[in-house]
């Protein structure tokens, strides 16, 4: 693995057979861009794959505040340095854009129920301990550390509800550099 601005890759023309990117495109103010890089790294004929979560209409039984607290949060977040969680519908578009033929575009959803849901609260809440778009957001008075303890423990108490459910789309794209 190599560290590099997606931008600006550092490797040559044509280099590769084969490109993935996951989880990236959500943090990025021009994902297209992003994209075009990725096609002039690939060969000719070569694929790219890039994966990324749809935040728009996550599942979520029994409903929760603290849940919806949390999507607002960190869609905010995303949304003040220029990236977006809910642009993982447009992946298919944006890689056509970007100068590749679009050969699938698929959601691939993601889910937890039972004992699955603990695992699925505990992930985000050390999301909002250690993302900084959390601290920030009490930082320019868009919550209170009182409202992320509610948010918090409204998480817990959905996961221990013996109904709890939850998914959220992920959206496979994969293009070819013809």
């Amino acid at each position: 693995f190599r560290v590099g601005d997606i931008y600006d890759l550092p490797f040559e023309d044509g280099e590769f057979d084969v490109v993935f990117s996951h989880s990236v495109t959500e943090h990025l103010s021009d994902p297209v861009r992003a994209l075009r890089e990725l096609r002039r790294v690939v060969k000719q004929g070569g694929l790219a794959a890039v994966v990324k979560t749809d935040w728009t209409f996550p599942f979520i039984v029994p409903e929760s505040e603290g849940f919806s607290k949390f999507f607002e949060l960190f869609e905010g977040g995303f949304n003040r340095i220029g990236g977006s969680l809910n642009r993982g519908r447009y992946l298919g578009a944006y890689m056509r854009e970007a100068g590749f033929d679009v050969i699938e575009v698929r959601n691939q959803v993601s889910n937890s129920f039972g004992d699955a849901t603990v695992p699925t609260a505990e992930r985000f809440i050390t999301w909002m301990d250690n993302i900084p778009l959390f601290r920030e957001s009490v930082e320019l008075g868009i919550t209170t550390e009182t409202e992320l303890d509610a948010v918090r423990a409204g998480m817990r108490e959905w996961a221990a509800h013996p109904d709890a459910y939850f998914s959220l789309p992920g959206i496979r794209a994969v293009g070819v550099k013809n």
